[in-house]
């Protein structure tokens, strides 16, 4: 939801010709992105790592807000040891995009992609890409 609502959305929405301040829900997601940062944030140290992936890829997206953005170098550690090192390549794209963009050094960083997974998905027996769920248990 907070990647809906981001900067590149933002810009992207103009180019296109519709202005987001003519959208109610754009500008409601917004205005609540520090109540959302605050609530999601207090399980950056949560002793589960895939808790801590989720939440650290949550965070990212409302760290672009301008009342949020001095929070981005505190979180770089964590970009860093919880999803550059993670074994899922999608993590550790969003780690380089995150790190990049917040003009942190990525010198010796790379994503290892496998050519042939999907999504870290699974094939069921039908034949068909089921993607692998981390529970419905969310803790926020």
């Amino acid at each position: 939801m907070a990647r809906e609502v981001d900067n590149e959305a933002e810009r992207t929405s103009r180019r296109h010709g519709f202005p987001p301040e003519d959208y109610p829900p754009f500008n409601g997601i917004r205005r609540i992105r520090p109540q959302l940062f605050g609530e999601v944030s207090r399980y950056l140290n949560d002793p589960d790592p895939q808790v801590r992936a989720v939440v650290v890829t949550a965070c990212i997206p409302l760290l672009d807000d301008s009342r949020l953005v001095h929070h981005q170098k505190d979180l770089v550690p964590l970009v860093r040891s919880v999803l550059a090192t993670s074994g899922r390549w999608q993590h550790q794209e969003l780690a380089l995009e995150t790190l990049r963009a917040w003009g942190e050094d990525t010198s010796g960083m790379e994503v290892r992609r496998d050519p042939f997974e999907f999504c870290d998905s699974e094939v069921d027996g039908t034949g068909w890409a089921t993607a692998i769920s981390c529970g419905d248990d969310l803790p926020f």
